[in-house]
């Protein structure tokens, strides 16, 4: 997949608000952006999910302000349940998604315009994804180290949302 096609799809995400972020029971963290939307069919009725969303179901995450890991995956973690951590989120301001780039070959990082940035950072071997991006019209942008950026039109299956901003 070309990059190019890539960024074009995406780059309509960038400047929109984050109203909401979370983590959910399997500790897996996500960003929606613009609005939420509430599901009517028949699997999800009645939850909620952004017009876009960015998430992992198994990369470590950080969240760095001024220079200073804010909160992250690992050291501690496990101590806390996901509806402490999701305190924890719901307490710092997001604001817009200005970029999102190659941290490193592994890793992907998000800024916001509050000056905000979130680091996913592969942990594993494999095919699993670093990074996925749920876009509207159900298409999901996904990063792996394996195949690289990819965009896949299957049908998206959405987890409901969780507690957060």
């Amino acid at each position: 997949m070309l990059i190019s096609e890539v960024n074009s799809l995406i780059e309509p995400m960038f400047g929109t608000k984050c109203c909401l972020v979370s983590m959910r029971d399997n500790r897996s963290i996500y960003f929606a952006f613009d609005r939420l939307i509430v599901e009517e069919g028949l699997v999800l009725k009645g939850q909620s999910h952004g017009l876009w969303e960015i998430g992992s179901y198994s990369s470590a995450f950080r969240v760095i302000s001024d220079g200073q890991v804010v909160l992250a995956s690992g050291n501690g973690y496990a101590e806390y349940s996901p509806e402490e951590i999701n305190e924890s989120l719901g307490v710092l301001e997001f604001g817009s998604i200005l970029s999102m780039r190659m941290l490193t070959e592994f890793d992907v990082r998000i800024e916001f315009s509050t000056g905000l940035m979130v680091d996913f950072l592969c942990v594993f071997e494999g095919e699993d994804e670093v990074v996925h991006i749920f876009c509207p019209g159900g298409r999901v942008v996904v990063y792996t180290v394996c195949d690289g950026w990819n965009v896949d039109d299957r049908a998206v299956t959405r987890v409901p949302s969780g507690t957060g901003h």
